[in-house]
C-alpha cells in the first residue's frame, strides 16, 4: 500500500480506531512503487560510529560535488557491525537519492552470487521485467548503466565476495552512492576510486552504553562488571549484544557472565564472538539448543516457524517457543513479522555444533518444502498435469491460499528452494531435486524469473539424468525448452523440445508426447512457420482425444486457433479460440481464460474489429491483474497499445482523406506524416 501524503510504502494495519485524515490507496501498477526502497530498517542496537558516519557523508558529498558517484567499501571481521553501519548510513543519505535505494546480498565467500545474477536483481528492482533482461552479463552491465544514467541512486551491496561483484553494480553517470560491506578490503576497487573504511571495535564508552541498554538489570551499580564484559567481548558489537541479551534472559549478573567468558581458553579479537555465542548457547533450553544447531542446515535465507518445526521435528508451538528464546538472546533476527534470519557468524558457530543430526534435519526440511510447494502450486493451477508420485502428493498439507498468495509464497522462498534443489542433487536425492523443480512450474510460468528458472532446472536436469528415468529427464528438458522460449532463444528451445519428445516416446508417455508436440508447434509459430505449427497442434489434438483429456483438447484448440490466425483464417481462429475459452471458463481455469482472451483480442485486431479487440483485451487485463500473472498483464498492456495505435491510424486516415478532399494541403501533408510515424512505430513494436 502507498500513503499518498508521504509517498511511503509498507504494510497497512488498522489497530482499532483511526483518527484524522489518512490517505491510503493501492499502487496504480498493483505491485508497489517503481522507485525501490529496499534498504532494511534501522538496526535496533546501533551505537556510536558517528565519526565514521560523518566520514561516509563527507565522502559522498565530495564526490557528488565533482559530478562523480561515491563508492565506499566497509570492511572488518564478522560481527564488527558493517551491515548495521551501512544500513544506518543508507537511511541518513536516502533523501539525497530520490531515484531509489537498492539492497543486494553478495553472499560472501561461502556462497558468492554471480555478477550477472546481482545485475538481474538490481534491474528487476528498478522495474524491468525478467523477460526483458539480456542473458549476457556484459549486456546486463550496459543495461544497468543506461537505466541508472543521470539519476541519483543508492546501492547497498552487503557481504560482497569480490571486487567484480561491486564493479558490475557501478551505476551510470549521476549522483549515485555505492556502499559495499565485505570481510576483506576489496583492494582492487582502488582503481575505481573507492574509499576504504576499516571498522574496528567500539570505543569503551559506546561498548558500555550498549551493554547497559540491553542488560540494565545486571550491570546496575557494577561498572567494573560492565568493563569486564566489554573487555572479554573485545568490544565487538555482535558479541556484546549476544552477551548482554543472555544476561537479561537468564537474569544473571554481568559479573557472572564475565566469569564465564574469561574462563574460556581463547582470548582474541575474532574469537570473542565465538566465545560469546558459546556462552549464550550453554544457557539455552534443550529445545532451543536443538533448534539452534538445526538452523545451520537451513539455506542462508529467512525462514518461518513451520520450516523451523520441520528441521527439528518439533510441534509448531514448541518450535515457536524455541524461536522466541533465540530471538530474545539475539541469536536470531526478525527481518519481517513471522520471518527469522541468522547472522552469518552465528550460522558458522551453529554449524560447528551440528553433528550426525544434520542429515535427518536436511531430509525433513526438503520434505517440508517439497510437500508445501506442491500444495501451493496446486493453488496456482489445480488443473495442469504433473509427474509427481501420488504418495508424495498425498503428503501435501491443506493450505488456505489464492493463486496470488501462493505466488507470493514461492517468491519469498525461491532462493531457499533453489538451494535445496542443488543440495538434494549433491546429496544423491536426485528425484527430490526434480520434484522441487516440478513444483516451481506454476510460479515460473506466471512470474518468469528467468535466471532462477535456468539455474534450478539445469540442476534438475543433471539430477534427472542421474536417475536414468526417461520421464524425469523429458520433463526437465521440456521445462528448459520453455525457459529458452521465454528468453527468446528459439533454437535452444527446439533442441530441448526435440530431445524431450524422444524421451517421452521412449517412456511411452502419451500425455508428455502431446504436451511437447504442442511446444514444438509454438516454436514453429514463433519462427514464422504456421503450417508446420498447425501440423504439430493437430497431432497434439489427436493424442489428447485418444487419452480423452478434455483440458488437453481445449489447449490444442487454443493453439490451433493461433495457427489459423497466422494463416489469416480469422473465422476459424475465432471459432477454435472461443471453444477453448468456453471450456476453460466452465472449469474455472482462470489463467487459461486470460490466455484465450489475449489470443481472441489479437485475432479481432488482425481482423480489424478494434472495438471487440479492445473490450476483450481489457477483460483479459482485469483477470490477469487479479491473478498476479505479470507476464500476461504486460502482454495485455502491449496489446491495448497496439489497438490504440490501430484506432489512431483509422482516425488519421479519415482526417487525412477529408483534409485532402477539401484542399487543406498543409494540414493533409502533416496528417500524412503523422500517419507514417505511427505506422513506423507499430512496425518497430
Amino acid at each position: 500500500m502507498q500513503n499518498t501524503t508521504t509517498d511511503s510504502n509498507g504494510v497497512v494495519v488498522q489497530v482499532r480506531d483511526v483518527h484524522g485524515d489518512l490517505h491510503i490507496a493501492s499502487s496504480p501498477n498493483g505491485h508497489g512503487s517503481r522507485t525501490p526502497r529496499q534498504v532494511p530498517p534501522l538496526p535496533p542496537h546501533f551505537v556510536d560510529r558517528q565519526e565514521v558516519l560523518g566520514t561516509i557523508t563527507q565522502l559522498t558529498h565530495r564526490a557528488h560535488s565533482k559530478g562523480q558517484p561515491a563508492l565506499v567499501v566497509l570492511s572488518g571481521i564478522g560481527g564488527i557491525g558493517k551491515t548495521a553501519l551501512a544500513t544506518t548510513a543508507a537511511h541518513a543519505l536516502s533523501e539525497h537519492h530520490p531515484d531509489g535505494q537498492v539492497f543486494l546480498r553478495g553472499g560472501g565467500t561461502s556462497a558468492p552470487v554471480e555478477p550477472g545474477t546481482l545485475l538481474g536483481r538490481g534491474l528487476t528492482a528498478l522495474g524491468h521485467a525478467p523477460t526483458d533482461l539480456p542473458r549476457d552479463t556484459e549486456a546486463r552491465i550496459g543495461m544497468w548503466r543506461s537505466a541508472t544514467a543521470q539519476q541519483r541512486l543508492l546501492v547497498l551491496l552487503d557481504d560482497a565476495a569480490t571486487a567484480e561483484q561491486v564493479r558490475c553494480l557501478l551505476p551510470g553517470s549521476g549522483g549515485h552512492t555505492v556502499l559495499a560491506t565485505a570481510r576483506s578490503r576489496l583492494s582492487p576497487m582502488a582503481r575505481d576510486g573507492a574509499a576504504f573504511i576499516d571498522l574496528h571495535p567500539l570505543e569503551d564508552s559506546a561498548a558500555h552504553s550498549l551493554i547497559a541498554r540491553l542488560a540494565d538489570h545486571a550491570g546496575e551499580g557494577d561498572p567494573a562488571a560492565v568493563s569486564r564484559v566489554a573487555g572479554a567481548c573485545h568490544r565487538v558489537p555482535l558479541a556484546l549484544v549476544v552477551t548482554a541479551s543472555t544476561a537479561t534472559r537468564t537474569r544473571a549478573s554481568l559479573a557472572e557472565v564475565a566469569d564465564r567468558l574469561t574462563a574460556l581458553p581463547t582470548f582474541a579479537l575474532e574469537a570473542s564472538v565465538t566465545e560469546a555465542l558459546t556462552t549464550a548457547y550453554r544457557t539455552l533450553s534443550g529445545q532451543a539448543r536443538g533448534l539452534y544447531r538445526a538452523l545451520a542446515c537451513h539455506p542462508p535465507y529467512p525462514w518461518d516457524a513451520p520450516a523451523a518445526a520441520a528441521l527439528t521435528g518439533l510441534p509448531l508451538e514448541d518450535a515457536q517457543q524455541a524461536l522466541g528464546e533465540l530471538v530474545e538472546t539475539n541469536l536470531l533476527d526478525q527481518p519481517h513479522l513471522g520471518w527469522y534470519a541468522m547472522h552469518d557468524v552465528v550460522r558458522s558457530h551453529a554449524s560447528s555444533l551440528v553433528g550426525a543430526e544434520a542429515a535427518t534435519a536436511r531430509e525433513r526440511l526438503r520434505l517440508h518444502y517439497l510437500t508445501t510447494a506442491i500444495a501451493y502450486d496446486r493453488r496456482i493451477n489445480p488443473y495442469r498435469w504433473r509427474i509427481l508420485p501420488a504418495a508424495l502428493v498425498d503428503q501435501a498439507p491443506e493450505v488456505e491460499a489464492t493463486a496470488t498468495t501462493a505466488l507470493t509464497w514461492f517468491h519469498d522462498r525461491a532462493g531457499t528452494i533453489g538451494e535445496l534443489i542443488d543440495e538434494a542433487h549433491t546429496a544423491g536425492h536426485h528425484a527430490t531435486a526434480v520434484y522441487l523443480c516440478e513444483a516451481l512450474w506454476g510460479y515460473y510460468t506466471h512470474h518468469k524469473p528467468l535466471d532462477t528458472w535456468q539455474a534450478t532446472h539445469t540442476a534438475g536436469l543433471a539430477a534427472a539424468r542421474a536417475t536414468g528415468d526417461a520421464v524425469l529427464q523429458a520433463r526437465m528438458l521440456q521445462a528448459l525448452g520453455t525457459w529458452a522460449m521465454n528468453s527468446g532463444d528459439a533454437d535452444t528451445a527446439h533442441r530441448n523440445y526435440t530431445q524431450a519428445r524422444e524421451l517421452w516416446v521412449q517412456a511411452e508417455h502419451i500425455l508428455g508426447q502431446a504436451s511437447v508436440t504442442e511446444a514444438l508447434g509454438t516454436v514453429n509459430l514463433t519462427t514464422g512457420n504456421p503450417h508446420q505449427a498447425q501440423q504439430c497442434y493437430r497431432e497434439a489434438l489427436s493424442l489428447h482425444e485418444h487419452l480423452e483429456q478434455p483440458r488437453g483438447v481445449a489447449l490444442a484448440r487454443r493453439y490451433l486457433g493461433q495457427a489459423a490466425r497466422e494463416l489469416h483464417d480469422y473465422g476459424r481462429a475465432l471459432e477454435l479460440l472461443s471453444m477453448a475459452l468456453e471450456w476453460f471458463a466452465d472449469n474455472d481455469d482462470s489463467y487459461m481464460v486470460v490466455r484465450c482472451r489475449l489470443q481472441l483480442a489479437t485475432t479481432h485486431l488482425y481482423r480489424g474489429d478494434l472495438d471487440e479487440a479492445h473490450t476483450t483485451a481489457r477483460s483479459a487485463l482485469e483477470l490477469a491483474t487479479d491473478l498476479d500473472a505479470r507476464y500476461e498483464v504486460a502482454s495485455c498492456h502491449a496489446l491495448l497499445a497496439d489497438v490504440a495505435q490501430a484506432l489512431t491510424l483509422n482516425h488519421l486516415h479519415a482526417a487525412h482523406t477529408i483534409a485532402h478532399a477539401t484542399g487543406a494541403h498543409e494540414w493533409s501533408e502533416a496528417l500524412a506524416k503523422q500517419k507514417r510515424e505511427v505506422q513506423d512505430t507499430r512496425r518497430n513494436i
